[in-house]
């Protein structure tokens, strides 16, 4: 599996300022800490209302992508047809919050 470089999700869209937040401390941005403020941890603020949901999916969209991706790196790992079932699993899930916050 690709290890992600990113702060683990879930995120979800925050309560102000057009952020996206989560339940991870982010020491590198100022102001994660502001979780009353914010909902949460900011990951990103100032996120137009038409970026806020595919931003805040983008943690569920790479697990999708890497578990086909992982499945095409190691073919022998398990049936095909249930591999495809879970990665579209994935995939939907991560549709849908991409798409309906």
């Amino acid at each position: 599996m690709n290890n992600p470089n990113h702060t683990s999700g879930p995120w979800r869209i925050g309560n102000n300022y057009g952020s996206v937040v989560c339940d991870t401390p982010i020491p590198e941005i100022s102001g994660s800490e502001h979780t009353e403020h914010y909902g949460g941890h900011l990951v990103a603020e100032s996120i137009a209302p038409k970026n806020r949901a595919i931003i805040a999916a983008a943690p569920e969209i790479f697990k999708s992508l890497n578990s086909i991706v992982e499945y095409c790196n190691n073919p022998q790992k398990g049936s095909l047809n249930d591999h495809v079932a879970h990665s579209l699993q994935l995939a939907e899930l991560a549709l849908n919050k991409a798409t309906n916050g």
